[in-house]
């Protein structure tokens, strides 16, 4: 089982997301804090494995908080369970140390999955905020980007969203109809312009070039 915190300030939301996750086999729920001191006083003891975190909370800000929690648990999975779908705020929350980012609009299953597949090694990102990143990328909004990048295609930028998602390449294949071979061979190409080779490592450098 995954063990698990929410910090969260708002009654109704943490409630809310609390008793989801206390329903779910795959998750034991340590606890629901609503604050950051709280949270940061009982996460090293309790051997956190991945941490729902709110951005707004009322004694730290959020992306402080993140890198305070980088520094006290370095292997806690953080998932940023926010209102906010800001493009900057959402590369602030992974410059920072954050491994997904889903919104309070998506349903409780969604948010859930994200924590499954941060757990399992993945980044993920809700639909909503990776469409916006997409939007920024379109607009020119983003800033320069690195070398190779021009010359990805559209299906390799595809690709790259589905994966920021947290889909496996099975998945994907189904999304885009194609074999589960091409999709392994867009990735293999993506790699190599990207220069990474891990799948999260992959992830991170799509959001950090605002490929999706």
């Amino acid at each position: 089982m995954i063990r698990c915190m929410v910090v969260e300030d708002f009654p109704i939301f943490r409630d809310a997301i609390s008793r989801a996750l206390q329903h779910d086999q795959r998750i034991e729920l340590l606890g629901a804090h609503a604050t950051a001191r709280e949270l940061l006083d009982a996460i090293v003891m309790d051997r956190v494995e991945a941490l729902l975190l709110d951005l707004h909370l009322p004694d730290m800000e959020g992306i402080t908080l993140i890198q305070r929690v980088r520094q006290a648990s370095p292997a806690t999975r953080i998932v940023v369970f926010t209102a906010s779908e800001q493009p900057r705020q959402v590369r602030a929350a992974l410059a920072a140390g954050a491994n997904g980012y889903v919104v309070k609009r998506q349903d409780s299953e969604q948010v859930i999955e994200a924590l499954v597949a941060v757990c399992a090694g993945g980044t993920v990102l809700a639909p909503q905020v990776a469409a916006s990143l997409l939007s920024m990328r379109m607009g020119g909004t983003a800033g320069e980007v690195g070398n190779g990048v021009d010359d990805l295609r559209a299906s390799d930028l595809q690709i790259l969203r589905r994966l920021t998602e947290g889909e496996t390449d099975a998945q994907i294949a189904d999304a885009l109809y194609v074999s589960t071979r091409t999709v392994q061979n867009h990735l293999s190409r993506i790699r190599f312009v990207a220069g990474v080779a891990r799948r999260p490592e992959l992830a991170r450098w799509a959001i950090d070039h605002a490929l999706i």
